[in-house]
C-alpha cells in the first residue's frame, strides 16, 4: 500500500516534467474560456503541494484535530500571480518537482501505523494515506485538464 502510493504521487512528476518540452504560446494560454493556462495550472499544483509540505504535514499527527484554514482562493491567486512574476515555466516545474520528492520522502520514513493512524480535518476522520489519496485526484484531475487540451 504505502509503496503503491508514493510512486502514484511520484507519477505527477515524471508528467510535469514531460510538458517542459511544450511552446511558450502553449504554456502561458488559457485551456478554455476562463480557466487557466498550464503555466498557472502547475504553479497552483506546486503552491498546494508547498502549503501541504510546510503547513499541513507537520501537524498531521494521530488524533489531531486540525482546522481548515487556508483562503482557498487567496492561495489561488497567489499561485496564478506567481507565473507572472520572473520566474520560468521550467522553475514552476522544478519547484513542484521538489516539493512533491519532499512530501515522498517523508512518507518514506513513516511507518504503515503512522500512515493509517487517524486525525480530523474540520471534523473529517483522515489518515495519511486517505488524505493522499485525496491529492491523487486532485493531480489527476488537473492532469486530465492539461491532457485534454
Amino acid at each position: 500500500m504505502k509503496k503503491d502510493l508514493l510512486n502514484e504521487l511520484l507519477q505527477l512528476n515524471v508528467w510535469a516534467r514531460s510538458l517542459k518540452k511544450l511552446e511558450q504560446e502553449t504554456i502561458y494560454q488559457p485551456i478554455a474560456e476562463n480557466k487557466w493556462s498550464i503555466a498557472e495550472i502547475i504553479s497552483h499544483l506546486m503552491f498546494w503541494d508547498r502549503y501541504i509540505l510546510q503547513e499541513r504535514i507537520p501537524i498531521m499527527v494521530p488524533n489531531a484535530s486540525l482546522k481548515s484554514d487556508v483562503n482557498v482562493n487567496e492561495m489561488n491567486n497567489k499561485a496564478s500571480e506567481y507565473t507572472r512574476s520572473e520566474v520560468s515555466f521550467n522553475e514552476i516545474i522544478d519547484s513542484l518537482i521538489d516539493c512533491r520528492e519532499s512530501i515522498v520522502s517523508i512518507l518514506e520514513e513513516k511507518s504503515e501505523e503512522e500512515l493509517s493512524s487517524t486525525f480530523k480535518i474540520n471534523d473529517k476522520e483522515l489518515n495519511l494515506i486517505s488524505y493522499f489519496k485525496g491529492t491523487l485526484k486532485h493531480d489527476a484531475h488537473h492532469m486530465q485538464q492539461i491532457n485534454h487540451f
